[in-house]
């Protein structure tokens, strides 16, 4: 099932879950922050420890 979201209808939002992709297909869900800046979403995450 796909759903389709507007900018609208996220915005108000202060977190969203962002699913990208593996190469091999793996959805990877990670928690981002958003906020509005006009007509476009800025979208930012918490940086963790480096390695």
């Amino acid at each position: 099932m796909t759903v389709l979201a507007t900018i609208d209808d996220v915005a108000g939002e202060r977190f969203v879950s962002l699913t990208t992709f593996r190469r091999d297909g793996t959805p990877v869900a990670t928690p981002v922050w958003i906020a509005r800046d006009g007509d476009a979403l800025v979208v930012t995450r918490r940086r963790t420890a480096e390695r």
